[in-house]
């Protein structure tokens, strides 16, 4: 009977060697270069439309160690994003996390709260409390009201986003 031996360094939270070689490719270019799926491909010596995890992993490590972020070119491949570009990014993302945070209140709205122990449902209340603040807080009228307050001082804390609510 065989016994399988267990690996003392596993790999999982490591970048695989695609990844690294893709990561390398990243670093290596300017502002503004387009790296198409071919381009990729090649650097990461795999599929990266079909082992898409092989491309983020390369764009996470280029972000962490290099700064640089990477925006996706529908069909072509990415681009090496400006300071400029990179807000753009950040507006993407509030809009995958409302509309994330909508799909969740969706689900929330299907239990029902009156047949719930009171353990499950002050964990109901709170998860639809902070998945409204979620849905709100990336609203046009919340952006419209931090960019005044942007206008005003360079120095927009966390905090007091709270106060743009007060009137």
């Amino acid at each position: 009977m065989n016994t399988t031996e267990i690996n003392p360094t596993p790999t999982i939270g490591r970048a695989s060697v695609e990844a690294i070689e893709l990561s390398k490719a990243l670093i290596a270019t300017e502002i503004g270069d387009v790296l198409t799926y071919t381009d990729l491909n090649s650097a990461a010596k795999c599929d990266v439309q079909v082992r898409n995890y092989v491309l983020q992993t390369a764009r996470r490590i280029a972000q962490r160690d290099k700064s640089m972020v990477f925006g996706t070119i529908m069909g072509i491949g990415i681009k090496r994003l400006s300071d400029d570009e990179i807000p753009d990014e950040g507006i993407s993302a509030i809009k995958r996390s409302r509309r994330i945070a909508k799909n969740g209140m969706a689900k929330m709205n299907c239990a029902d709260i009156a047949k719930m122990s009171p353990e499950t449902k002050i964990k109901a209340i709170t998860t639809k409390t902070v998945l409204g603040l979620f849905s709100s807080s990336g609203s046009r009228k919340v952006r419209l009201l931090a960019e005044q307050k942007a206008r005003q001082s360079d120095d927009l804390k966390i905090g007091d986003m709270a106060t743009l609510f007060k009137k």
